[in-house]
């Protein structure tokens, strides 16, 4: 033991007169190794000056075994840095593979998607083609249809044209003249010996009417209308006639306008004039509800016209007379009219009356006129509805709605005037004239 610390002391003195000698040099580096950021400091080399000859065998050797170590040292560190490069780089290769495959496989998964929605869109298209091709045999199918009813259309439109064209040609100027007339029926018949019973029937329905306007479009217009109305029937619960009338009345209808400031405010004088010309008989009696010109109403008023829209007319008149006459008192009560005493009802008041025309669709046309008056004892309601359904230009089908009520009329006790109430439902010929 005393000998190794004896020789290490004299290992510790040699190099320090070496050292102090100049006899050799230790050329020291220092190298700064990144691998888990330690700072390794060692030789790298060696270099004896050219004054140090004289040197001792022993302390060579303690040199040179100083120098073995010291190698050995640092090839077990730069075997250890090679080791970890060459796993980096192994590192690195397998994660350039990794990227190579995930690469390949978004590749695949893109031209998969692709494929898919090409694959979509072809299917989407076939079923487009074949929707396309049932609506082109389904056209060709009823194109015959749809051309005749469309050519139909086109040639009724243009006669219509023509029928216009032509009457402003004739040189009415301010004057308008126009007319519709139709003829409409209904039948059934049931033979004698028909299990569920029942009677035969037939009615007829005939209508005529004209306006005659003068419009010169300054300050001054004046609108006539006449309308005439037939209508029988078969009766089954009259024992005294087989046939009836259900309609008969001539009316005749004036109105003055005066222009007050615009297009739409007139001041208006209007007249009113409405009789029948057949007679009407209650069921298995003598007695006439309606006789010839019998009875005859009469209207006067005087107001302002408001006009809100073309073909609408609203007539407010704070003056207005009514006058109903009774021919005939013997076989027509005259109480059903409102006459008390005599054959003549006449009253001043107060009246109102709304024309409204409208055409939503080409085939349908709807009139209604709205009249009301009072003299403040009684009040007088009547509004007639009808809405034509056009078949072509020669056929149509009418319905007429008439809700009516008038408290003037006379009942006997205690009863009260109720609403009256007379619809229509008929189809045949009709035409307008110019």
């Amino acid at each position: 033991m005393m000998r190794k610390i004896l020789l290490i002391i004299a290992t510790f003195a040699s190099c320090a007169a070496l050292v102090a000698q100049d006899t050799i040099f230790v050329q020291g580096v220092t190298r700064i190794d990144t691998l888990e950021a330690n700072i390794i400091t060692h030789t790298d080399t060696f270099k004896v000056s050219p004054n140090a000859a004289a040197v001792s065998d022993g302390e060579e050797q303690v040199l040179l075994n100083l120098m073995h170590q010291q190698a050995l040292r640092i090839k077990a560190h730069d075997d250890s840095i090679q080791a970890v490069q060459d796993s980096i780089l192994h590192s690195d290769s397998v994660w350039l593979a990794l990227q190579d495959s995930l690469a390949l496989v978004a590749q695949q998964l893109r031209e998969q998607a692709l494929r898919d929605s090409i694959a979509r869109e072809e299917e989407e298209l076939r079923r487009l083609k074949a929707q396309l091709i049932k609506a082109e045999e389904l056209r060709t199918d009823s194109s015959h249809l749809e051309t005749n009813v469309k050519i139909k259309a086109l040639l009724q439109d243009a006669e219509e044209d023509r029928q216009e064209h032509l009457r402003k040609l004739k040189g009415y100027g301010p004057w308008y003249k126009e007319a519709t007339g139709l003829v409409q029926f209904s039948q059934n018949y049931v033979s004698p010996n028909w299990y569920q019973g029942g009677n035969s029937s037939f009615a007829m329905f005939a209508n005529v009417k004209g306006t005659i306007k003068y419009d010169a479009k300054k300050w001054l217009t004046w609108e006539n209308t006449g309308e005439w109305q037939e209508g029988f029937s078969t009766t089954f619960g009259d024992s005294l006639r087989k046939v009836n009338m259900t309609d008969d009345f001539l009316k005749l209808y004036s109105k003055l306008n005066l222009k007050i400031k615009t297009d739409k405010l007139y001041g208006s004088f209007t007249l009113d004039f409405q009789t029948p010309f057949f007679n009407t008989w209650k069921e298995n009696t003598n007695t006439l509800k309606t006789g010839s010109f019998t009875p005859i109403r009469f209207n006067w008023a005087l107001g302002v016209d408001y006009k809100p829209m073309k073909n609408m007319s609203l007539v407010l008149s704070p003056l207005a007379y009514k006058l109903v006459y009774a021919r005939d008192t013997i076989h027509v009560t005259p109480s059903t009219y409102g006459i008390s005493s005599g054959n003549t009802l006449s009253t001043f008041g107060s009246s109102v009356r709304l024309e409204w025309k409208w055409r939503p669709l080409r085939e349908v046309y709807l009139e209604t006129v709205f009249y009301a008056y009072t003299n403040y004892k009684m009040v007088e309601l009547d509004w007639e509805i009808t809405c034509d359904f056009i078949i072509n230009r020669y056929m149509s089908t009418r319905l007429t709605l008439h809700p009516r009520y008038d408290s003037s009329v006379i009942m006997d006790g205690d009863d009260h005037a109720k609403m009256q109430f007379k619809e229509l439902l008929s189809i045949g010929f009709a035409h307008k004239f110019y």
